[in-house]
């Protein structure tokens, strides 16, 4: 290949990756805006089944399940800390390398599941949080969904 035709040839290149980039963008900014109007959708769709009072809905083959669990929200971490500490609760406090103390909040919410008087003792640096989602998905895939959580996966 001749000089001239390397350098056509490069022209021709940076023709298309501009091309290619401006393409890229424009998907990124479609695939953007489709996941701002499906997350609109599914909010609406939550308030809609939650006035109805259903748990599910099917339209043709597609289903939308409302499912719904309750977290455990953390209302004061310094107290939370102090009272772990008094109580000698070493496994649910973490100490970082940086030597500082902090609560082991998953180690915690894990045994507050188990140890209702765990729970009941720090019952005033918690509270419930109710999480509420739905999920649209074709006849198949709802079908494995509810045999997942059938079996507890």
């Amino acid at each position: 290949m001749t000089l001239e035709e390397k350098i056509i040839n490069t022209q021709e290149l940076n023709k298309e990756l501009d091309a290619l980039t401006k393409q890229k963008e424009e998907l990124e900014q479609k695939i953007k805006d489709a996941e701002t109007m499906k997350a609109n959708y599914l909010v609406e769709i939550l308030d809609e089944m939650k006035k109805l009072g259903t748990k599910e809905e099917q339209v043709d083959n597609i289903f939308a399940t409302l499912f719904s669990r309750t977290e455990v929200a953390w209302l004061d971490d310094v107290g939370l800390l102090k009272k772990l500490q008094e109580n000698n609760a070493n496994e649910f406090i973490k100490v970082t390398t940086k030597v500082s103390t902090s609560i082991d909040k998953n180690a915690l919410k894990k045994a507050f599941k188990t140890n209702e008087s765990l729970k009941e003792q720090y019952k005033e640096f918690y509270g419930d949080k109710l999480i509420e989602y739905v999920v649209v998905n074709d006849a198949e895939t709802h079908a494995r969904m509810l045999e997942h959580i059938e079996t507890g996966k």
